[in-house]
């Protein structure tokens, strides 16, 4: 489970004040393609950019002061030169194979940065996000105001000639007729990836994309740029984005989710070949006749292509370990918008069809659009017919019930439109409900084709009704996770997560999907589960999480664990831990100054502190720790730590026992307004439950006396038995819990503290309105220099 970093410590972020939550459907993609961490549409300005938080950025040379006429030669030489599109484009002076000493030949000082996200700003009025590892080349370059040079967009002038663009130009003529820019868009698409057919749709295509949904700016997407437009009559082109995009080569064909390939075809459409899961990148290299630059995580190397994502693993810690060698695995795959191939299940495309209900149908075997069969039992026959003739004669033979019938199937059809599965869904863009609809069978579909027996039918309808569950079907047990289904506002994300694993090989694959609403982007991915902690921490998922209890995840509150080989400049280290005589060591994202506010009573008062702890974060497990002990020093220094705090991020089962009250249960991804009347009711029923027990044991114990003193009474050994329910629920005391307001300050109440057990359960949004936040995060804890020992009297 080679998850990004902003899952690997997504655990500790909402428990530990370390930075704001990420958004939960992020935390459920394998490998995303690189995400700038800026808005496009931010005006560059120095007082904006204030000064770099890491002026070199992890890239060793921040350059040297220039001579003040160099200064301005290389400003005003540069600042004019042409833009130019495609794999070897750029402008400024710099194309994308423009290495970062190389510019320091080329371009002014930048005046910010590269800061720890590889941007760095020039005077010329460009950004370059510069890549982090080698070969230090530019991931995009931002063309602001102020820029001088021109871009050929293929657009004429009134005379015929080329009309060359440029930044702040005010181009309303080219929206007459098309305020959206669509037709726009597909004209610059076609000029700028040499497209000779004068017809073909992009946009149809999924290739490119217009959003005009901004307040400020219309965003036109393609392939390799990004162009904003004003929101006014003037329509001025705002910011031009350049980006670097790869050839996949024979990555890009028809990929297989279950069976983990990409399919090389051969003669007659069949699979000549393939790049597979569990292969070494030394041979899908070769069978991909592709490579691309390196993005590292903490566990992964990922390769990021047009439309796809090759995640192969990290099997050294060094600094220097910037590229995979030829014997590291393949791990898995992950497939954006731009990927313009087939997703098979188990050789099959899956047909998404729009139900009368308001959800889809799935069906096997689909074929793209412009193979599909009509559907018309007699066109087909006909279409089959030997000639011409005999064609007309099966025609004729239709009589006037049969055409009456088939002319209803087809206004039942039109209603009723339908989709092969793929990285472009239009078929349920901008409908919530066939989303949803569309997750949960997608769901069942791909744990019934990695189930031997399929999927039971009492299972399909738990898929189709809760958010999270989990099937075990002897070693072999899925984990099923749907976020953003309660999302309301205007950009909203839907994301399924499934996860099959075999207990007893203690291996397996977890599964992604995503929607995204506002663009219809769907993003598709899947990896091998190869994390040697997972042996510990998958396991735990499947089993519910006790409240009041000292384990969590998988650990306990005291345990002692080691990391060695520190990395302070990447924040990583080399978790160890010791099990069964056996040591277990992974890569973890390290932070050694976190900090976790807790919640506590003090006899009945109670107190909120921050507590300092040392963090790390593998996949869905969170420590907060303190140090014991220490051994050697500099880059052989091993140490020592306790366990603090404990947070996991997914469990199939839920929280049990919250406030000791039996029958309680909470759920990941419950939304906060419905968990709190639950809890609420529940209480309250709790308090009327053990008030009625205790007056039931009373009167048991009453008459046990009468018994014992002759008055000739029997028990009842029905009515006059406390059930495990009854008896559980008399030692109810109560529920202490606190919700304070979001510390980060956007006046919400994103915390429940449970500080009697010790439990904190952290609530994130899914999307911008917020008001859909859902359970993401279960973290448990002690105070400072509590020993397990102590808090475990105490617990419930």
């Amino acid at each position: 489970m080679s998850l990004p970093k902003s899952l690997i410590t997504g655990c500790l972020i909402a428990s530990f004040g370390l930075v704001a939550c990420n958004k939960t459907p992020k935390q459920y993609q394998a490998a995303p393609p690189p995400k700038f961490k800026r808005d496009l549409t931010q005006i560059p300005t120095r007082e904006k950019l204030g000064e770099a938080t890491n002026p070199n950025g992890g890239i060793s040379g921040g350059g040297t002061e220039l001579p003040p006429d160099e200064k301005v030669r290389r400003v005003r030489e540069n600042s004019r030169k042409d833009i130019s599109y495609g794999p070897e484009g750029g402008g400024g002076g710099i194309t994308f194979k423009t290495e970062y000493g190389q510019s320091k030949d080329i371009l002014s000082k930048p005046f910010y940065g590269p800061d720890k996200d590889g941007l760095a700003a020039y005077e010329e009025n460009i950004w370059v996000y510069w890549r982090q590892d080698k070969p230090r080349t530019p991931e995009a370059i931002f063309f602001n105001p102020g820029y001088l040079g021109s871009i050929d967009l293929g657009l004429k002038d009134a005379n015929g000639k080329a009309r060359l663009i440029h930044i702040s130009d005010e181009l309303s003529d080219l929206f007459v007729g098309d305020p959206s820019g669509k037709e726009l868009v597909k004209k610059v698409f076609r000029h700028l990836e040499k497209v000779e057919d004068a017809s073909f749709d992009c946009l149809a295509a999924g290739i490119c994309q217009v959003n005009d949904s901004g307040k400020q700016f219309l965003q036109l997407s393609l392939p390799r740029a990004v162009l904003l437009f004003t929101q006014d009559d003037r329509r001025s082109l705002f910011r031009i984005v350049m980006v670097k995009a790869q050839d996949p080569g024979n990555f890009a064909n028809d990929a297989d989710l279950i069976q983990g390939k990409i399919l090389i075809p051969g003669e007659q459409g069949q699979p000549a070949d393939a790049i597979g899961v569990g292969m070494t990148w030394g041979e899908a290299k070769k069978k991909g006749e592709a490579d691309a630059d390196n993005r590292l995580t903490t566990r992964a190397f990922i390769k990021d292509f047009q439309g796809l994502g090759v995640i192969i693993s990290k099997s050294r810690t060094q600094r220097d370990y910037f590229f995979p060698s030829d014997d590291e695995k393949l791990t898995g795959f992950y497939f954006t918008k731009d990927f313009q191939q087939q997703l098979l299940v188990n050789g099959e495309a899956l047909k998404i069809t729009k139900n009368l209900d308001g959800g889809v149908d799935l069906s096997r075997g689909c074929k793209p659009a412009d193979q599909e069969p009509q559907g018309q039992p007699a066109i087909m026959a006909a279409r089959e017919a030997g000639s011409v003739s005999e064609a007309a004669e099966i025609l004729a033979e239709v009589d006037e019930a049969q055409k009456e019938k088939q002319r209803l199937a087809d206004e039942v059809a039109k209603s009723k439109p339908s989709a092969c599965f793929g990285t472009q869904v239009p078929l349920v863009k901008a409908l919530a409900k066939m989303q949803k609809d569309l997750l949960r069978k997608l769901a069942v579909e791909l744990i019934a084709q990695m189930s031997a027996n399929g999927v039971a039918e009492e299972d399909q309808k738990r898929i189709l009704s809760a958010k999270n569950g989990t099937i075990e079907k002897g070693d072999r047990h899925f984990l099923w996770a749907f976020q953003g289904f309660d999302a309301d506002g205007t950009d909203r994300q839907f994301s399924m997560l499934i996860t099959a694993f075999d207990h007893k090989a203690s291996s397996g694959t977890q599964y992604s999907i995503q929607i995204d609403e506002k663009t219809g982007n769907v993003t598709v991915s899947l990896d091998q589960i190869t994390n040697p902690l997972a042996a510990i921490t998958v396991p735990a998922s499947f089993q519910p999480i006790q409240a009041g209890s000292l384990q969590l995840g998988g650990f306990a509150l005291g345990d002692k664990v080691k990391i060695k080989d520190i990395d302070l400049g990447r924040e990583q280290a080399t978790l160890v831990v010791e099990r069964a005589g056996q040591s277990i060591e992974t890569r973890v994202a390290y932070d050694p100054s976190s900090k976790m506010r807790l919640q506590y009573l003090d006899g009945d008062k109670l107190k909120e502190k921050d507590q300092s702890m040392e963090s790390v974060g593998s996949e869905n497990l969170g420590l907060g720790l303190h140090r014991v002990g220490a051994e050697g020093a500099g880059a052989s220094e091993v140490v020592t730590l306790e366990v603090d705090a404990l947070s996991v991020g997914l469990n199939g089962k839920g929280v049990e026992n919250l406030c000791g009250i039996p029958g309680l249960k909470v759920s990941m991804n419950e939304k906060d307004t419905v968990f709190l009347n639950r809890l609420l009711l529940a209480v309250e029923k709790a308090k009327a439950d053990s008030a009625a027990a205790k007056q039931k044991a009373e009167r048991i114990l009453k008459k046990k006396e009468r018994i014992v003193q002759g008055s000739g009474e029997k028990l009842d050994p029905v009515q006059d038995v406390l059930t495990a329910e009854e008896s559980a629920i008399m030692k109810f005391r109560g529920c202490t819990f606190d919700s304070p307001l979001d510390p980060n300050g956007s006046g919400l109440n994103v915390r429940y503290y449970f500080p009697e057990q010790r439990v904190l359960l952290s609530f994130d949004d899914t999307d911008d309105s917020g008001m859909d936040r859902e359970l993401i995060n279960v973290t448990i804890y002690k105070k400072a220099n509590e020993k397990a020992s102590e808090l475990r009297g105490g617990a419930q």
